[in-house]
């Protein structure tokens, strides 16, 4: 039961990481507005997503793949889709099939 619910509490966790960034995009857009409540909520959301997004705007600055459209977002949620399979698959193992 105690894995499941790690399981559950993971999925989540990645979920909530993807909203966060989807999140920090439509703001982005949104604070060129000029709306000052639009810009603390994207002010607070940035400051969530960053650490999300920074080592993806890092890797296309050292392949040269930056541009005037920012795909640090979508190589992120790539990512993270990656990284969740990896990890729920690991625990679904370990939840079905007695590993540890």
């Amino acid at each position: 039961m105690g894995l499941y619910l790690l399981l559950r509490t993971i999925g989540t966790v990645f979920y909530l990481m993807e909203l966060v960034i989807l999140a920090d995009c439509i703001l982005s857009w949104l604070v060129m507005g000029g709306n000052s409540t639009v810009y603390k909520i994207y002010s607070i959301i940035d400051k969530i997503a960053f650490p999300i997004l920074a080592p993806c705007r890092a890797l296309l600055q050292r392949l040269n793949l930056r541009g005037p459209i920012d795909f640090s977002p979508i190589l992120a949620l790539i990512l993270l889709s990656v990284i969740r399979r990896i990890v729920m698959r690991f625990l679904e193992l370990i939840l079905i099939g007695g590993i540890l």
